[in-house]
């Protein structure tokens, strides 16, 4: 199995971004390092990156988040993966009991576990509660430790 990590909306967005210039330059590296193999392949679960997609076009314009997308489907470096139907029940659940969560949020800690990968890419601190998950809010590889 790959060395992976998931990544979440607030660096991917942050990446897309200058305007976000306390996370853009960070967010960006981590893009960057992983595409160059540095990193771990980043997973992007659907939920994010249609989040992604969506505050891009919105913000930056329908170029941008096609330029994007498109970017994402072509590296080898950033896998694109939906939810099964059991991460919905889960997800729907684990975002009632931890109330720091966001549903998007929840729906990436149940796609973490079922995949079994520890680490996640984020600026959101709200993941820092959940156990069997850590948040790397930098460009670094947790599999060279």
């Amino acid at each position: 199995m790959a060395q992976q990590a998931l990544v979440d909306t607030t660096v991917l967005y942050a990446a897309a971004n200058r305007a976000e210039r306390a996370r853009h330059q960070t967010g960006l590296s981590i893009v960057r390092r992983t595409d160059a193999g540095e990193l771990p392949q980043l997973v992007v679960p659907g939920v994010a990156l249609v989040e992604t997609i969506n505050g891009v076009q919105r913000d930056l314009g329908a170029h941008k988040a096609e330029d994007l997308l498109s970017r994402l489907e072509a590296s080898p470096s950033f896998e694109l993966a939906n939810h099964v139907k059991a991460d919905w029940e889960h997800g729907r659940d684990t975002f009632r009991r931890i109330d720091v969560l966001s549903l998007v949020d929840a729906m990436q800690v149940v796609q973490a576990r079922r995949q079994e990968i520890r680490y996640i890419d984020s600026f959101e601190p709200g993941f820092d509660v959940v156990g069997d998950l850590d948040r790397l809010a930098k460009p670094v590889n947790p599999f060279s430790f």
